[in-house]
């Protein structure tokens, strides 16, 4: 059997399929049910994983796996190269999740994880802005300007994430 690779371009069109905004939506809810379930589940998500990597030990590479048993296993790899932009004009952090088959251990798919990575890290923001943030809240502050800054503030300017229950 073959494995499923979905590039940046399959990723990017099936955002574009659901709409932005509404992909944003059904991840930030998805995420903020995940979040409430966080140990009442069969799922479970072992410690996470890394080491320094690259010329001066600059680098870093982790792993976030994530198992449901009788069904799959995941494991995102994340690369952290803070040479890239300059020095090679690529992003400072890279991404790759695939999934296994928890019984056969095949991989069924593998992804380009960069817009899933922005996508879901800004969803988790959101979850955390309703939680902790004043409801009337007016301002946002976003402490840099890379890929994930982007989906941060276009969730948490969504207003249906702040009225939610």
């Amino acid at each position: 059997m073959e494995t499923l690779l979905l590039t940046e371009a399959h990723v990017a069109g099936v955002v574009r399929t659901f709409g932005s905004n509404r992909f944003m939506d059904l991840t930030t809810d998805r995420l903020r049910t995940r979040f409430a379930l966080a140990g009442e589940s069969d799922a479970r998500s072992p410690a996470r994983g890394g080491f320094q990597r690259g010329p001066g030990s600059t680098g870093v590479m982790e792993w976030m796996p994530h198992h449901q048993p009788g069904r799959a296993v995941t494991i995102k790899i994340v690369s952290y190269t803070p040479s890239n932009p300059d020095g090679h004009g690529l992003p400072t952090i890279g991404a790759t999740p695939g999934r296994f088959d928890d019984l056969t251990g095949r991989l069924p798919a593998r992804a380009d994880g960069g817009l899933l990575t922005a996508i879901r890290t800004g969803a988790a923001s959101a979850v955390a802005g309703r939680l902790l943030a004043d409801p009337a809240s007016r301002v946002l502050g976003i402490v840099g300007a890379g890929a994930r800054a982007v989906p941060q503030a276009q969730v948490l300017s969504r207003s249906s994430h702040w009225n939610a229950s």
